[in-house]
């Protein structure tokens, strides 16, 4: 969910709010082979997903919170990641210096933390 609302805004950043996409949280739930669908994902996946497959608008498939069927296309528009990667160039490799310059550059990231090793960030451009 997060990741969804963070490639929302990173599209109205880069395109100067000409485009304002709802993103389809659920299609990425129940489509993404990269994901848990329900049970859990990772944002960097999220990422990749929406490079391989492409993110469509809410109007495709509304969240329905619960594990439904794929869609696998949609009519509209689809937004497509050109680029996906960890902040820092891999995993471990961000850095608060690296994670506040990407913010001012091109706008809001999705982090996540595992406790038990280095923190890591990852971001898409659309």
């Amino acid at each position: 969910m997060a990741s969804i609302s963070v490639a929302e805004a990173r599209i109205r950043i880069q395109t100067k709010n000409a485009e304002k996409p709802l993103l389809s949280s659920q299609h990425v739930v129940s489509c993404s082979i990269y994901n848990q669908g329900c049970d859990g994902g990772y944002p960097y996946l999220v990422g990749k997903h929406a490079q391989d497959f492409g993110l469509y608008e809410d109007s495709c498939m509304s969240y329905t919170a619960a594990n439904t069927k794929c869609k696998r296309s949609c009519p509209g528009k689809k937004w497509v990641a050109t680029n996906y990667s960890y902040i820092g160039g891999y995993y471990g490799g961000c850095s608060e210096v690296a994670m506040m310059k990407e913010l001012y550059e091109k706008g809001p990231i999705m982090v996540a933390f595992d406790v038990r090793a280095a923190r890591t960030c990852a971001v898409a451009s659309f």
